[in-house]
């Protein structure tokens, strides 16, 4: 792991290096010294998936992006419909998990963990258009919008880049 988003993977099994590079001597954007942000961890994952995918990897697993998403893409009134009311789990496997999203009907949100319910953080969520967007509380409060594939009696949220971040289940 390098400075600025630079990284390079080493997979023997597949006599592979990868390198990604960026040229952090260009600024972009409206303010002077505006660099583009470092590519996500989820960014470089679907990077390493297409790879390995190209590369024949049997074992890379499904593609998890909205453009091969299964299901029924909701918008607006049906997204509105599908989300008000319900509480949403997701993480079954991970330590402190399940977790939860309960969406109330007044637009505001608590994530909960383990089997007694915990609450870990409080929000608001809205609809726009055909995105569900939510803002957690906190000091790095900031709103992530999603679009949402229905896929009973799943859920999935999928990022502005197109890639699925959430897999839930309706409760």
């Amino acid at each position: 792991m390098g400075a600025e988003g630079q990284y390079a993977f080493v997979i023997p099994a597949y006599d592979l290096v990868i390198v990604h590079r960026i040229n952090s001597d260009v600024p972009i954007g409206t303010l002077p010294g505006q660099r583009k942000p470092e590519p996500t961890t989820t960014q470089l994952a679907r990077l390493l998936w297409l790879l390995l995918s190209a590369a024949g990897d049997d074992d890379v697993g499904p593609d998890i992006s909205l453009a091969h998403a299964t299901g029924h893409h909701l918008a607006e009134e049906q997204l509105k419909s599908a989300l008000t009311g319900a509480t949403l789990s997701v993480g079954e496997a991970l330590a402190g998990g399940p977790y939860s999203w309960q969406l109330r009907a007044d637009g505001s949100l608590s994530v909960l963990a383990g089997a007694e319910h915990r609450e870990l953080s409080k929000g608001t969520w809205r609809i726009d258009g055909d995105r569900f967007c939510r803002t957690l509380s906190g000091p790095n409060a900031r709103e992530a919008c999603f679009s949402v594939i229905a896929d009973d009696p799943r859920l999935q949220f999928f990022d502005a880049d197109g890639l699925m971040r959430f897999d839930t289940r309706t409760e």
